[in-house]
């Protein structure tokens, strides 16, 4: 029998797992091993992703692993004493941890076979990222790191919102060399050209709107043919407010958009006051839109609160503008886009969204958080931060691995 997994770091030696309960609970961060969302096939039957309290336990030798879901209460050494995996046998996905390239003998229920580790990384469950990755000065400090700073973006992060495309329409040159420059497991939220979402008051630079939008759909090939996209962002403009009328541009755009993965955000209150709230969840379910839920400041009617509630199953998208009350209807000033997104989250307040993020997880099965609070460049910092508060591994950054493997890397990058 064969199982297949996605996504390795490390090789590892022959492992057995056992998992005890009847709801297939093996999944737990196997940091031993440097594993994270590894998936194991093993039948037709889905399992749903499991809790986190399945421990790792090292046996006395150290080549092997028991990942045990409770029954044995880590009293064992011997992995002959592991318990039996107490699942029907059509089982298909048990979700454990995080590899890349590697095939390992895997005992399971009495069965042998090869857990074979595909040479794409399985994105993790809650997946961090910035928008945009040209304007984070300080993921770049080394001129290698600076070369390509997508491909060294790539190193650090799992997604990122691509914000060119609000201003004009990617070339498909642009797209194809993107989705070359990064990892096989990573993802893209691509922002809406602002001529779809009625933020262009001008005339649009197309014949029409079909023409518009199939131009902007034709771009995105490459990142839908890779499988590396992961929504178009519609975040639609502040005086787009809740009404009949939008309602059927909502539809008219959503069907433009046939065949692309989508996500709506809205910026005017009345999409989520009382009585609005669950009709307007309900809109996005039935016409397919992926919620995206925001973190921005409370302003007034042209802003939205934290709606904490998935539309799909498959995917939600996060994003954090930062709580700059004072900067966000600033437009018009001259330092406006300097100021609107100026803003550091805390600690506390991270805490706070690391425990969303886990709630909106049961929702869905993958969220997508990014970070767009970089105008004091403060983006990358909080994105780091939250990753280590939801335990993900966190690469070292080009800085600090450039130095610790040559302790004058400094002095030298100063010629």
């Amino acid at each position: 029998m064969a199982f297949v997994a996605e996504g390795l770091r490390q090789p590892a030696g022959p492992f057995r797992f056992a998992a005890a309960d009847k709801q297939a609970q093996a999944a737990g961060f196997l940091a031993q091993l440097g594993l994270h969302s590894m998936i194991l096939e093993i039948g037709l039957q889905a399992v749903q992703p499991v809790s986190s309290d399945a421990a790792l336990r090292l046996g006395e030798n150290p080549s092997f692993a028991c990942l045990d879901a409770g029954k044995n209460n880590g009293s064992h050494n011997q992995h002959d004493n592991c318990g039996p995996y107490e699942r029907h046998p059509d089982t298909t996905l048990v979700k454990l941890g995080c590899f890349r390239g590697y095939s390992i003998p895997v005992r399971l229920s009495g069965m042998t076979g090869n857990v074979r580790f595909a040479e794409r990384r399985r994105e993790a469950m809650i997946t961090i990222g910035l928008a945009g990755w040209g304007d984070h000065d300080k993921l770049y400090p080394t001129r290698e790191s600076a070369r390509n700073k997508l491909h060294t973006y790539g190193e650090l992060f799992g997604t990122v919102e691509v914000d060119s495309s609000f201003y004009a329409v990617q070339p498909k040159r642009n797209m194809e060399k993107w989705t070359a420059d990064t990892p096989d497991a990573f993802r893209f939220v691509v922002k809406a050209y602002q001529g779809m979402t009625g933020h262009s008051r001008g005339k649009i630079p197309y014949p029409d709107e079909d023409a518009m939008f199939a131009d902007f759909k034709l771009a995105l090939t490459p990142m839908l043919e890779s499988g590396k996209l992961d929504c178009v962002l519609f975040q639609y403009p502040p005086w787009f407010d809740c009404t009949r009328e939008n309602v059927a541009v909502l539809r008219e755009a959503k069907a433009r958009m046939e065949g692309v993965p989508c996500a709506l955000e809205f910026r005017h209150q009345s999409w989520f006051v009382p009585g609005m709230r669950e009709k307007t969840l309900a809109f996005m379910r039935d016409q397919g839109w992926y919620h995206s839920v925001c973190d921005e400041p409370q302003a007034g009617e042209g802003s939205v609160p934290i709606v904490e509630e998935a539309t799909d199953s498959g995917f939600t998208l996060v994003r954090l503008h930062g709580r700059n009350v004072s900067g966000w209807h600033s437009s018009g000033r001259p330092n406006w886009r300097e100021v609107r997104y100026l803003y550091r989250y805390s600690t506390e307040e991270l805490e706070e969204w690391a425990e969303r993020l886990t709630r909106l997880e049961r929702q869905s099965e993958r969220v997508a958080v990014i970070f767009n609070n970089n105008s004091g460049g403060d983006a990358a910092d909080n994105a780091r931060e939250l990753m280590t508060l939801l335990g993900q591994p966190l690469p070292a950054l080009p800085a600090d691995a450039a130095r610790e493997a040559d302790p004058d890397v400094e002095q030298l990058e100063l010629f």
